[in-house]
């Protein structure tokens, strides 16, 4: 995984050849931790068995997405797992 330390690349462009890039190899098994809006780039999967990934993002109560047409709420109940109610864990 190659991360990029210049935020001006976050969403609004790819890049192939980013300027400080680290690379940060993440061994079978590992994880890699990271904020989903920090640019970052991962290279093809040669193994040829599947490559998984779990994507988890936390949001406080009234995100929403901003969108070309709009704010649109983040309030799908069917992807709401609460953490913390009235501070006290779930």
């Amino acid at each position: 995984m190659i991360v990029g330390e210049d935020w001006r690349y976050a969403a609004d462009e790819c890049l192939s050849d980013p300027a400080g890039e680290v690379i940060a190899e993440v061994p079978a098994g590992g994880a890699a931790i990271f904020s989903s809006l920090t640019p970052h780039l991962t290279g093809p999967n040669t193994t040829g068995d599947v490559r998984k990934a779990y994507i988890v993002q936390y949001a406080p109560v009234g995100a929403y997405t901003r969108t070309k047409d709009g704010d649109v709420p983040c309030d799908d109940p069917i992807r709401q797992f609460p953490v913390l109610r009235n501070g006290e864990r779930v």
